[in-house]
């Protein structure tokens, strides 16, 4: 992974920082967790009102896997179907896969949407994937949503074959200019270098820089003579 092999690098010949290039797969010890706090911020950039979750019936599919892309189908009909028959313009969300104790395939979705009534979408559900068992919930306010959020999407999403751990609608993000500006804002200059980190923090000590490890994932190296 790239996360053990290479490196990011910036300086100005003085000072020089570098971390791991991450390699951004949910199974990487070291990315999993800036993945799962990048799904959070994103589930938070919908400023979502409504909480949904579809449930797969064990009698739906022979398989998971089947199950989970049952569910992913029916969602998407939904969407559909909801701004043809409540004149819905709009319909913003983001939805989560996640697997129960036993295995099967629950989807977690956040969205905006004035309302949806529960035994429309059960028999919606119960039409497309012969899964019945449907959750709405209207959620207000930052905090609750942010609950939602760390307990249902904010977790490891699972990967069901033939399926996405999470995708959302175009819309979903509220303030596009804000999320792409908090984006961009600490980007800064960085290099891809050819050495894992270690490595370079070897290098900066054989060019005469004192080098620190303020994180794990993070070196410092100053030149002599810098306070």
């Amino acid at each position: 992974m790239y996360c053990a092999s290479l490196s990011l690098v910036k300086g100005d010949g003085e000072k020089v920082e570098g971390t791991i290039l991450p390699c951004n797969l949910w199974p990487c010890e070291h990315c999993r967790p800036l993945k799962q706090r990048e799904l959070k911020r994103l589930a938070m950039a919908g400023i979502p009102d409504t909480f949904i979750t579809l449930t797969a019936s064990a009698d739906t599919a022979e398989t998971p896997d089947e199950a989970a892309r049952a569910l992913v189908r029916a969602w998407r009909l939904i969407v559909k179907r909801a701004k043809r028959h409540f004149n819905i313009k709009n319909l913003p969300y983001i939805a989560v896969m996640e697997a129960t104790k036993k295995g099967q395939p629950h989807v977690h979705i956040l969205c905006r949407v004035r309302w949806l009534p529960q035994r429309w979408l059960s028999a919606q559900t119960a039409d497309i994937a012969n899964a019945p068992i449907v959750w709405i919930e209207r959620i207000s306010g930052g905090h609750k949503a942010a609950g939602y959020i760390s307990k249902y999407l904010g977790k490891d999403p699972h990967r069901f074959g033939g399926c996405k751990r999470y995708w959302r609608s175009l819309d979903w993000i509220a303030d596009r200019k804000a999320w792409d500006d908090a984006k961009n804002k600490n980007k800064g200059d960085w290099t891809v270098c050819r050495f894992s980190l270690s490595r370079l923090a070897d290098e900066l000590v054989s060019r005469g820089y004192a080098v620190s490890w303020p994180r794990t994932d993070w070196i410092v190296g100053e030149a002599a003579g810098v306070p």
